[in-house]
């Protein structure tokens, strides 16, 4: 068995991601007010991904963390969305559920993430 054709090859776990920043500087998922913030270095793991939702063309498909699988795609979606107090950063990934796109841009939809520190400080 061999592929049809190569859409994209997975050459490692890290994308980027958006999110909301809190008053005191924590990190909430953009789009979920509800949600706790993220601890920074850390795993986190989508409680809900039995659950699912339905894209644009009506497909269903797990929930998990929608994840840009490169930085140049990301801050295009960045700036076309322009939301205020957030921020790009770069993430960490396991438990590919879907591959789909948003904007038109790739997106893979883990069940797992955790944001990776920018400095020795973050990593406390």
């Amino acid at each position: 068995m061999c592929l049809e054709k190569v859409d994209y090859i997975f050459e490692n776990n890290r994308g980027w991601k958006i999110f909301e920043k809190t008053s005191n500087n924590r990190l909430k998922p953009f789009f979920m007010d509800h949600l706790d913030p993220y601890k920074i270095g850390e795993w986190h793991s989508d409680e809900n991904i039995r659950a699912s939702i339905i894209a644009m063309d009506l497909q269903e498909y797990p929930m998990g963390y929608h994840i840009f699988l490169n930085k140049e795609d990301a801050e295009v979606i960045f700036h076309l969305w322009q939301p205020d107090g957030s921020i790009l950063r770069e993430v960490e990934y396991d438990g590919i559920v879907a591959l789909g796109s948003e904007e038109g841009k790739p997106i893979v939809v883990a069940s797992k993430m955790r944001i990776l520190p920018l400095d020795k400080k973050e990593r406390r």
